[in-house]
């Protein structure tokens, strides 16, 4: 048996943002083999869409690290701190950032029927309303968030309140992650390899962007998908092709893992 981790967007995923058949057909097969094969990804498990979610994964790594379920059993959730959500939150509302909350059941955001920005990011995100609240009705729930720098000259004050109790990670377009401190994608593989006793299992790992580099860095085989980052390509031992032309499949026969 080995471990396989797989990243979600710009991963398994095409330009389209769907799951080619053939990386599918793939990940039926890996799973056929008695592999055990989890989506590590800094979705969190509300925006994973259901129809990857009925792929035979046999868990996930949400929210880059933060949230990691089983079909029954829920490892752990690391939530953020209720005192530090009542001292963003208020800043949020109307500062330099559009912002998005990500938890395992609700995706938040300042406002529904008022806010523009929430009628893109449903459309980009292809999930029901109802996976959306606003973080006014309380009870907040989330485990990071992302946003996007409308206004660059005035964030560099909400950076330094964001850097005191998060790790961000910042893309180039302006836009970026903030999850909670010492919380990553390989930390999650980590806490889920020892939650099982796993530390004599092979581990492979496939991504594309910087918040996947914690997760190449666990694994015995760092695999980089051609379509992304140079960054992670440099400490990457395999390069794989696109999704979309079959890189996913091509990888898991040189392994002799399909």
């Amino acid at each position: 048996m080995s471990l396989v981790f797989f990243d979600l967007e710009g991963t398994l995923t095409d330009s389209r943002r769907q799951i080619p058949d053939s990386t599918a057909q793939a990940i039926r097969r890996l799973h056929a083999n008695n592999h055990q094969i989890f989506l590590c990804t800094g979705c969190s498990l509300a925006e994973i869409p259901k129809a990857i979610q009925i792929l035979p994964f046999d868990g996930f790594i949400a929210s880059g690290g933060a949230s990691i379920h089983l079909p029954e059993l829920v490892i752990c959730e690391w939530l953020i701190d209720e005192t530090v959500l009542s001292e963003l939150l208020p800043l949020l509302d109307d500062g330099p950032l559009d912002v998005w909350l990500e938890g395992p059941q609700y995706v938040y955001l300042p406002a529904l029927d008022t806010n523009p920005f929430f009628d893109r990011l449903r459309k980009y995100m292809n999930l029901p309303g109802t996976v959306f609240r606003s973080w006014h009705q309380g009870d907040v729930k989330a485990n990071k968030m992302t946003f996007w720098i409308r206004n660059m000259e005035k964030y560099p004050p909400i950076r330094a309140l964001l850097s005191r109790h998060f790790d961000l990670i910042e893309r180039s377009g302006g836009i970026g992650e903030a999850v909670p401190k010492g919380i990553n994608k390989g930390c999650g593989i980590e806490h889920l390899i020892h939650h099982f006793g796993w530390e004599n299992e092979t581990t492979y790992a496939f991504g594309d962007s910087e918040n996947d580099e914690s997760m190449l860095r666990k694994v015995d085989h760092p695999i980089a998908m051609e379509n992304g980052s140079d960054s992670l390509k440099k400490i990457a031992e395999y390069i794989a092709l696109p999704s979309e032309q079959d890189g996913i499949t091509l990888a898991l026969i040189d392994y002799c893992l399909i």
